[in-house]
């Protein structure tokens, strides 16, 4: 490893322990869990994870994590108390704000530019290569543009899902109405219902698709990071 530009700060976060004895699913555990990764897969996010949030620290540049860095820094916010005060203002005696994509507006280059520059900072302050299984090359990355940043999968909604909804109240609000004979004998009523049971079978096989589709997608690794979701988002600077 090379000569750290702040070796003090970078060994605080290195000692930081984001596993708590007493809890019955540690972060460690609750991380790999939730994302269908292997125990070591975890451990080597939430590390590559501690190189990103000291680089955050040292650098004035826009930086934007991988996939799997992005997703331990969404789920460590979660930890509120933890990641503000032991974390920020114990351990980094900053802030480190993660900044969600502002969508297509923001621009790609914006984001390739800052995810480009955190390997290049990610070599030269620790003297290797980013670990390929955790940071993938700027060409393999990709970029879902439109991901939240309060938490893994927080997304714009897909149009399938919200016809699929649609669909669903329609049969609720019909048998509903049917039921409390309000409408019993009432044809147009009656076919309401029949057609939107006929609208969610129909659209069930694309919702179907879809989850299959983004759950291929997740455990490749592959997504956008951010300085946000689970997805892609943003780029962060350095604390305040």
């Amino acid at each position: 490893m090379n000569d750290l530009t702040d070796p003090e700060l970078w060994n605080k976060i290195a000692g930081y322990d984001f596993d708590d004895p007493q809890a019955e699913a540690p972060f460690s555990v609750r991380l790999a869990r939730e994302n269908g990764w292997t125990p070591g897969r975890a451990k080597a996010a939430i590390d590559q994870y501690r190189r990103f949030i000291y680089l955050v620290c040292i650098s004035d540049d826009m930086l934007s994590p991988s996939p799997d860095v992005d997703k331990v820094w969404h789920l460590h916010l979660t930890y509120t108390k933890d990641y503000w005060k032991r974390f920020c203002d114990e351990t980094l005696a900053q802030e480190v704000h993660h900044y969600p994509s502002r969508g297509a507006s923001e621009g790609q280059g914006v984001l390739r530019d800052a995810y480009a520059r955190t390997l290049e900072l990610l070599s030269a302050e620790f003297g290797e290569d980013p670990v390929a299984a955790v940071w993938p090359g700027v060409d393999v990355r990709e970029r879902p543009l439109l991901t939240g940043a309060l938490g893994p999968g927080s997304a714009v909604l897909p149009a399938a899902e919200i016809a699929f909804g649609i669909a669903l109240a329609l049969i609720v609000i019909t048998a509903s109405l049917l039921w409390s004979n309000r409408v019993i004998g009432d044809a147009p009523a009656v076919g309401l219902c029949v057609a939107g049971f006929i609208a969610a079978i129909s659209l069930l096989p694309i919702r179907c698709r879809r989850r299959r589709s983004s759950g291929a997608s997740d455990n490749a690794g592959c997504g956008g990071g951010s300085s946000s979701d689970g997805g892609d988002g943003g780029g962060c600077g350095g604390g305040d």
